[in-house]
């Protein structure tokens, strides 16, 4: 990693920083939506609208697996795992977005 921080160019750092971020929220967006799970059962209904905790941990899954996408494709992990990384992702904002269109 030492070297790592030598030679990357800029840009590099950028979408390390915008995957850090992904990862962080997404990490955040599940800790709400667990901890508020387990504290207060299925009957929780969120502070806006019923269903919040389900927008919650799908969005906080997405941004995790963009994140962790994002990540390997700057650090040349191999095709199949950013491929893998991002379908999952995909599939995740995917539900949420169908979620919501049925309500």
């Amino acid at each position: 990693m030492g070297r790592l921080w030598e030679v990357a160019p800029p840009a590099t750092w950028g979408i390390l920083t915008v995957a850090a971020t992904l990862l962080l929220a997404g990490f955040v967006l599940l800790s709400h939506s667990l901890v508020r799970r387990k504290a207060h059962g299925d009957r929780y209904t969120g502070i806006a609208y019923p269903g919040r905790l389900e927008w919650t941990f799908r969005v906080g899954a997405g941004c995790l697996l963009l994140g962790l996408a994002l990540w390997a494709v700057e650090l040349a992990a191999p095709v199949w795992v950013v491929a893998a990384l991002g379908g999952l992702a995909a599939v995740a904002f995917g539900l949420e977005a169908v979620a919501l269109t049925r309500r």
